[in-house]
């Protein structure tokens, strides 16, 4: 294929070549867009990165594969966008309540997606050398962001002398994860997401309070 002067890079296959899991577009064509991202988050947690193809996501979505294309370039681009929409914690421990109580909330916000995290963290891992950018994008827009999340969470409190002087952010995310884990494992029994939610604040409460 000839490339015509100031026309953007596509690949050896014809489509255009953009960053990962980034388009623009029309309001309409944002929401296909999305819904196509959410699907692949679903395929990539229930299927690993081994078996994660553009027509599962295509079909789950409830779109064309030629659809799928129009959006991310490629299989990569594709579960990188659903990565990204897993939920960090930014914004929501900075509520209204105490430290306790915005835990709490953002927590609750986060077992939206109880189920997705396990799966696509461990496909992460097992892949982070033959495809390096799922890990990396896990890290930079899901993990690090709670850590700082938290972090800045734990700095009021720890102006308002409600919780011991060495607890961090990575520690509390920490502590948040292998609970999820936990549950994603059915140990314990999960709950209502608002019941389980008071549980994990409450848990994280006595780890980090004075």
């Amino acid at each position: 294929m000839v490339k015509k002067p100031d026309e953007p890079p596509r690949t050896p296959a014809g489509r255009h070549v953009t960053p990962l899991g980034i388009r623009t577009g029309g309001k309409a064509w944002l929401q296909i867009h999305s819904s196509i991202a959410a699907a692949s988050l679903e395929v990539l947690a229930e299927s690993g990165w081994g078996l994660f193809t553009v027509e599962g996501v295509a079909d789950r979505a409830g779109v064309s594969k030629r659809t799928v294309y129009r959006h991310y370039p490629d299989k990569e681009s594709l579960a990188v966008a659903g990565i990204r929409i897993l939920p960090t914690y930014d914004g929501w421990v900075r509520g209204e309540g105490g430290t306790r109580e915005r835990i709490k909330q953002a927590v609750a916000r986060g077992k939206l997606f109880p189920h997705y995290l396990a799966p696509v963290l461990s496909t992460c891992i097992v892949h982070r050398d033959d495809v390096p950018s799922l890990l990396e994008t896990l890290n930079s827009h899901v993990l690090d962001p709670r850590i700082n999340a938290f972090d800045e969470a734990l700095a009021d409190a720890r102006a308002e002398g409600v919780i011991k002087e060495d607890i961090h952010g990575f520690q509390v995310d920490a502590l948040v994860t292998g609970l999820l884990l936990a549950q994603y494992r059915g140990l314990p029994e999960m709950n209502t997401a608002n019941k389980d939610a008071t549980v994990m604040a409450d848990t994280i409460w006595k780890f980090i309070s004075k």
